[in-house]
C-alpha cells in the first residue's frame, strides 16, 4: 500500500465516522421537528437519514477492505448529491449550500489531490449556475418558506457542524502531513547513519587495500633487488669460471699435443 492510499484511508475513516454521528444526530433532530410541527413540517423525511447511514456504512466497509478510492468517491458523491438536492428543494440562496460545497471541495482535495479538488470546484459552480438558471426560467419551484421565517439559533447548528467538519479535515490532513514529514526525517537520519557507517567501512577497506598494495610493492622491490644481486653474483662467478674453462681447455689441448708428440718419438726409435 502506498503512502497516499494509507493517508486517504486514515482521513476517510475519521470523516466517515463523523458523518455517521452527524447523520444520526440530524435524523434525531428531523424526527423531533416532525413530531413537533406535525402537518406543518416541511423538512426532509426522517426515514431518508436511514439510507444515508447505510451509504456511510458501505463507505466504511470498502475503506476497511483497502478500497479507499472507491469508498472516497462514494463518500464525496453522496455529499454532493445531498447538497444539490437541498439547493433544488430550497433554492440556491440557501446559506448552507455554499458551505456544503466548500466542504465537498476541501474533502475532495485532501482525499484525491488538487486536480480533483479543482474539478469539484468547476462542477459545483456549474451546478449552482444550472439550478439558478432553472429557477430564473421558472422550470423548478423551490420551497422558499425559510426566507420569510425568523432565524432561530438552533437553525445554525448544521452550518456550525459543517464548519467543524472542515476544521477536522484540515486537522487530519495536517496531522498526516506531519507524520509523513517525521517519517521522512527519520528515514533521512537512518540513511545518513548508514552512509556514515558505509564511509567508515569504505575508508577502512581502502586503507587495508593500500597496506596490501604497499606490502606487495615491497615484496616486488625485494624480489627485484634479489634478482639484481643474483645477476651481479652470477656475473662475478661466470668470469672466473669462464677463465677456468678456457685454461682447462688449453691444458687439455696441450696434453693432447704432448701425447701425440711422445707417440711419434717412440715410434721413430722402434723403426731404427
Amino acid at each position: 500500500m502506498s503512502e497516499n492510499e494509507s493517508r486517504r484511508e486514515s482521513i476517510l475513516k475519521q470523516l466517515n465516522r463523523g458523518s455517521i454521528i452527524l447523520s444520526a444526530s440530524a435524523g434525531l433532530i428531523l424526527l423531533i421537528d416532525k413530531l413537533k410541527y406535525q402537518g406543518t413540517y416541511q423538512g426532509l423525511p426522517p426515514i431518508s437519514i436511514l439510507g444515508l447511514l447505510l451509504i456511510f456504512i458501505l463507505v466504511g466497509h470498502l475503506n476497511y477492505r483497502h478500497r479507499s478510492r472507491l469508498a472516497g468517491t462514494i463518500f464525496i458523491a453522496t455529499y454532493f448529491a445531498i447538497n444539490t438536492s437541498f439547493l433544488v428543494q430550497w433554492g440556491t440562496n440557501l446559506p448552507i449550500g455554499i458551505i456544503f460545497y466548500a466542504l465537498i471541495i476541501l474533502a475532495t482535495g485532501v482525499l484525491f489531490g488538487n486536480l480533483w479538488g479543482l474539478m469539484t470546484v468547476l462542477l459545483s459552480g456549474l451546478t449552482l449556475i444550472t439550478i439558478s438558471l432553472l429557477e430564473y426560467k421558472k422550470l423548478i419551484h423551490p420551497n422558499l418558506y425559510w426566507q420569510g421565517k425568523s432565524t432561530h439559533p438552533l437553525d445554525k447548528i448544521p452550518e456550525i457542524a459543517i464548519l467543524g467538519i472542515m476544521m477536522i479535515i484540515n486537522y487530519l490532513y495536517n496531522r498526516e502531513i506531519n507524520k509523513s514529514l517525521k517519517l521522512a526525517k527519520k528515514l533521512e537520519l537512518e540513511l545518513k547513519a548508514e552512509r556514515d557507517i558505509l564511509e567508515i567501512k569504505v575508508e577502512a577497506r581502502t586503507q587495508e587495500l593500500k597496506e596490501i598494495q604497499i606490502a606487495k610493492m615491497a615484496d616486488l622491490y625485494r624480489f627485484a633487488e634479489f634478482g639484481r644481486l643474483s645477476s651481479g653474483i652470477f656475473h662475478d662467478l661466470m668470469n672466473p669460471l669462464s677463465a677456468l674453462t678456457l685454461n682447462l681447455g688449453q691444458v687439455q689441448k696441450n696434453n693432447q699435443s704432448q701425447s701425440q708428440d711422445g707417440r711419434f718419438y717412440y715410434g721413430s726409435e722402434e723403426s731404427d
